[in-house]
């Protein structure tokens, strides 16, 4: 059960992490972000950890492969702008 908003060819994963396992949450924004290639399982592995790396190093974030309140509200932050500036820009 996630959200799916649609803008033209754009869809966002706007996901609710408070429903679903955190790890398959991050993935799937991860994923979208294009920092994760891997399966979406919920499995903290290496690529999940990797990619959580990645995205903290590029994102001025401690860096560690924890997924914590930080690295949620980052990823949440950055889909929103993303899908906002979509929206305003008319695409």
């Amino acid at each position: 059960n996630f959200v799916l908003k649609k803008h033209s060819s754009f869809i966002s994963p706007i996901m609710p992490f408070e429903i679903e396992n955190k790890v398959i949450g991050v993935q799937r924004h991860l994923r979208f972000l294009g920092f994760y290639e891997g399966k979406v399982d919920g499995i903290l592995g290496s690529a999940t950890s990797e990619a959580i790396l990645r995205f903290r190093q590029e994102n001025n974030l401690e860096i560690s492969n924890k997924v914590d309140s930080k690295l949620i509200y980052k990823l949440r932050d950055l889909i929103k702008k993303l899908d906002l500036s979509l929206e305003t820009n008319g695409s």
